[in-house]
């Protein structure tokens, strides 16, 4: 599963 979260106003990805 990805998902595509923001972080500390960037762009990261989360790969589950």
């Amino acid at each position: 599963y990805c998902d595509m979260e923001t972080d500390n106003g960037g762009w990261t990805l989360i790969q589950n």
